[in-house]
């Protein structure tokens, strides 16, 4: 169900769109965290706070908005959880790589199986699942 923004919702949801779009993301959070305080469940308000955590490096807090949106039940982000296996795989922590990976797969896979070859590559393909630790080759 898609929420409608209006009032102090609106406005702020607009200015934290024009502080993303000048790559101010530290203020695109604080701004679309005021929106998410006035609706908690605005999807596209969590999934553009997401957006601007990883944009600024913050990948922890992206997975987490992330996932959130996923909770709420929204559908296509999977080339947002292949950005962010990309991400953690940048930085090297690869279980985190491996993790997002895996929910872009469960999500539609990005990209015609980007994330599966990422897998593939990492050693995590699917008869390999379960295991948490995966070393680079």
């Amino acid at each position: 169900m898609a929420i409608t923004r209006t009032g102090k919702a609106k406005e702020l949801f607009e200015k934290a769109e024009k502080l993303s779009d000048k790559d101010d993301y530290a203020g695109a959070v604080a701004m679309f965290s005021e929106v998410i305080n006035l609706l908690p469940n605005d999807f596209e308000a969590i999934y553009r706070r997401g957006s601007s955590y990883q944009s600024d490096g913050n990948l922890e807090k992206a997975a987490a908005d992330i996932d959130k949106a996923f909770e709420l039940g929204q559908k296509g982000a999977d080339f947002v959880y292949w950005r962010l296996g990309h991400d953690f795989e940048e930085i090297g922590n690869k279980n985190k790589a491996i993790e997002y990976y895996r929910k872009s797969v469960e999500g539609g896979d990005w990209n015609n199986g980007s994330s599966q070859k990422a897998l593939d590559r990492l050693g995590a393909t699917s008869g390999n699942m379960n295991s948490g630790n995966v070393e680079f080759r």
